[in-house]
This record gives structure tokens, C-alpha cells and sequence, in this order.
């Protein structure tokens, strides 16, 4: 009983707060969803790359149809929904079709560098596991011997926290690079770190200047007059009015009235001398520079002339022979020489 047993029940684990693998891969898929940028960087490459064309062939480099061996046909279909073995209640949402699960796992492997399949039952039909489950990568903890080599994993806690073990045949990782160190690679979001943690900052600036009315921090003192002394308790109430005025929500629609001349010294800088525009546009160019993706294939419109009707072609094939084939050329050869 005590603090230190409601700690334990209910507290977060360590390992979020600490500098680790996990924590840095759960940042980079947060953010995926809180900002902007890197959603409109990251989406076409693992949305069109998760749903690119496939098919499977033979020992004979004969393409598998309906009419091929029945273990081959098998394969293909578990291939198309990795899942379809499983009660409907341990499906895992979105990831019953072969599009879902190959666009979560490029995701994730642009974003954090790392992401992992489990290979479930592996002997439930002969060589071809019941079903595949993805892990994301802030779950899985590395399980070392005393040599250092990879002995297994375990699940959502390190394995002397009581994480679940996971044979080290049934998990099958995917990189997007090889790892520098360990068993964790790095993604594209660490890469663009400053640049992703600027947008929202400058977000944050515009929506508090607008929300404030335009209204810019400051001096504001009483001009001083010929022979006139400012008493303390005027002075007092000149303080308690300007900042009610100032901390008011709607101090924007406030009229203000003082008894005498003010003085007023900007604090901060304008907008326009801030060069937001310039600064966003630079951090856009350098976010989709680290992913690859032109900005035409990332939904943003392009000044474009009269004779430059194939820009947008060209950009597509820059998506594709860049972005989308350095994360799917990893990933066949771990599909290819990991699983099949």
C-alpha cells in the first residue's frame, strides 16, 4: 500500500519518459498526426506503396493463379489477407487486407525506421503461419544474450518488467535503413527533427497573435508631466488596468481609456518581420526534401506555365523512383528472404 504501490498500478512505465527506442518511435508516429507537414510528406509514399501492384511466382518464375498448385494458391491468399484465419474479434482494425497491412507497415518504417510483423503459429498450415499481426515499434523490447546478439523479444515491457515473450523466429523486422546500433533503426522524423518541430511553433505564434487581436507585447508607461508625480497607488491601478485589458480574452474589442499621454515600445517582432511566409515555405521544401516527395505529389498546387504540362508527370515518377522504391526495395527483400 502507499504511493509507491499506486505509482506502480498506475503511473507510466519508465522507459516512456527516458530517452529510448520506444520513446522516440512513439513521437515520430505522434508526429504523423500532429503535424501537418510530415502527414502530407509521408502519406503518398506508404498509401501508394501499400497498395502498388504485386503477384507472386512460382520455382519456375511462373506467375500463381487459380489453377496453380494448391499450396501456391494458399500462399497468394494469405498474402491478400493475412488475417482472415482469425475470430473477427482478434483482427486487428485495418489490417485484414494485404493494402492495410503493407501501407501501416511502410509507414512506419519512413517515420520511426522500424517496424515488425508477428508471425502467428507458424506451423498452423505447414510452413505458412496462421496469420501475420503487426507490431508497431514502440511495443517491442530487444531481448539480448550475454554476447550481445538478439536472443527474442518481448512485448510492451522489457523482459525483467514482466514484457510477454516473442520467439525470435515468429517476429520479422523491417528497416528502412540498417540500424547504426542495435536493433532499432532511425526514421525520417528524427532526421527532420528541427525542421518538424518548427511548424508547429510557428503555428502556435500565428494563432496567438491572431487570437489576440493582432496585439503585439510591450512597454506601456505614463508619460511623464511637468511638475506631475505618479503616486504608488496610481500607479497601482495604471498596472492592474492595463493588464486586465491585456489578459482579456477580447482585449481586442476592449476600449481602453487613460487619464494621460502613454508611452508604448514594441517588445516583439511583426509578422512580416518575422518572414513567416518565407520560414514556412523553407521548412515545407526542407520536409518534403528529406522524404523525397515533390510537392505537386504531396497535394500542394505549383505556380505552372503553358508549356509545362508534364511538371506533374515528372514529379510522379521522382515519387516513385525515389520515395516509394527506397521503402519498398527493403521490403520485398525482407518479405522475400524473411517470410517466403
Amino acid at each position: 500500500t502507499g504511493m509507491g504501490a499506486v505509482a506502480l498500478t498506475y503511473y507510466p512505465p519508465l522507459w516512456q519518459s527516458a530517452n529510448t527506442p520506444q520513446r522516440r518511435a512513439w513521437q515520430a508516429a505522434r508526429a504523423y498526426v500532429e503535424n501537418p507537414l510530415i502527414r502530407m510528406a509521408e502519406t503518398p509514399v506508404s498509401s501508394r506503396g501499400g497498395a502498388v501492384a504485386w503477384h507472386l511466382e512460382d520455382a519456375d518464375d511462373e506467375p500463381v493463379e487459380d489453377d496453380s498448385p494448391p499450396e501456391y494458391v494458399a500462399l497468394r491468399e494469405f498474402i491478400e489477407k493475412p488475417q482472415a484465419l482469425l475470430p473477427l474479434q482478434e483482427r486487428q482494425p485495418g489490417m485484414t487486407t494485404r493494402r492495410g497491412l503493407w501501407a501501416q507497415t511502410l509507414r512506419h518504417m519512413g517515420l520511426c525506421g522500424s517496424s515488425f510483423w508477428y508471425l502467428d503459429q507458424t506451423t498452423a498450415l505447414g510452413d505458412i503461419p496462421a496469420a501475420i499481426l503487426y507490431l508497431a515499434p514502440w511495443r517491442l523490447f530487444e531481448v539480448l544474450r550475454p554476447s550481445g546478439t538478439l536472443l527474442g523479444w518481448t512485448l510492451d515491457k522489457p523482459k525483467e518488467e514482466g514484457g510477454i515473450p516473442l520467439e525470435l523466429e515468429q517476429v520479422l523486422p523491417f528497416y528502412l535503413n540498417p540500424p547504426d546500433m542495435g536493433y532499432f533503426a532511425t526514421g525520417l522524423v528524427e532526421t527532420a527533427g528541427m525542421k518538424a518541430a518548427l511548424d508547429p511553433i510557428i503555428n502556435r505564434h500565428i494563432g496567438n497573435v491572431i487570437g489576440s487581436g493582432g496585439r503585439l507585447t510591450g512597454l506601456v508607461s505614463p508619460k511623464p508631466n511637468a511638475g506631475q508625480v505618479v503616486t504608488d497607488d496610481q500607479w497601482k491601478t495604471f498596472v492592474n488596468d492595463y493588464r486586465q485589458i491585456a489578459q482579456d480574452p477580447n482585449a481586442a474589442q476592449r476600449l481602453q481609456i487613460v487619464q494621460g499621454a502613454v508611452d508604448y515600445v514594441r517588445m516583439a517582432a511583426t509578422l512580416d518581420e518575422l518572414d513567416i511566409v518565407d520560414i514556412s515555405e523553407m521548412t515545407m521544401d526542407g520536409i518534403l526534401g528529406v522524404w523525397g516527395v515533390p510537392r505537386s505529389q504531396a497535394g500542394i498546387a505549383t505556380p505552372a506555365g503553358l508549356n509545362s504540362g508534364e511538371t506533374k508527370s515528372f514529379d510522379e515518377a521522382i515519387l516513385w523512383q525515389g520515395a516509394i522504391h527506397n521503402r519498398l526495395a527493403p521490403f520485398w527483400e525482407t518479405v522475400q528472404y524473411g517470410l517466403l
